[in-house]
């Protein structure tokens, strides 16, 4: 394992993509909602922007809106498979809205326009209602290429602290602890 965490990091995510398959960079985020409840769900890990990880959100979601008022948040990467975790403390931020863009068209058609209607998180009156509005807004875009909305955008992760446990025989798992610090990282090995 490397003195860089980043390039440890990069490097147990290929491999998971590699061995794994299916949703491979599925994260549980956690965030801090103003009212200081904790709340944990799962998204994609999509993209680095520099040494920073990035996935994409509805801003006006619950994950949005606890990101705006505490951007403290952590992040657990798991493979069964592979037995290995990864635990992320950071920073979270809007991405640029290039980033945001850029990869809001890449995604297919159905995609782009659930990111229009969805008001994620809101109550809605039914899930019929929603499927019937999204097949309505699909039919407004099947010769008009949708644009980015603004409530829509990359939220890139500055990785803060970084711990990497690999599962080990008679439960003597081996935990990798860097801290950023001014000047580089710091390693500390911990007890299973």
């Amino acid at each position: 394992m490397s003195e860089n965490p980043i390039n440890n990091l990069k490097q147990w995510l290929s491999e998971a993509e590699n061995k794994v398959g299916g949703n491979w960079n599925a994260m549980c985020v956690s965030t801090i909602a103003e009212s200081n409840e904790s709340d944990s769900r799962m998204v994609l890990m999509k993209q680095f922007h520099g040494d920073n990880i990035v996935f994409f959100t509805n801003y006006g979601s619950k994950k949005g809106s606890d990101l705006s008022s505490n951007e403290n948040v952590s992040v657990v990467f798991f493979w069964d498979l592979l037995g290995r975790q990864i635990r992320i403390q950071g920073k979270a931020r809007k991405t640029s809205r290039e980033i945001s863009e850029a990869y809001y068209n890449s995604r297919p058609l159905g995609s782009r326009v659930s990111a229009i209607l969805s008001k994620q998180s809101q109550e809605i009156s039914s899930y019929e209602e929603l499927r019937n509005n999204f097949e309505l807004l699909k039919k407004e875009y099947s010769d008009v290429e949708p644009i980015c909305p603004d409530h829509w955008g990359g939220v890139e992760i500055e990785i803060l602290k970084i711990e990497f446990w690999q599962e080990h025989e008679s439960r003597l798992h081996e935990r990798r602890v860097f801290t950023k610090t001014q000047t580089g990282w710091n390693l500390k090995f911990l007890s299973p």
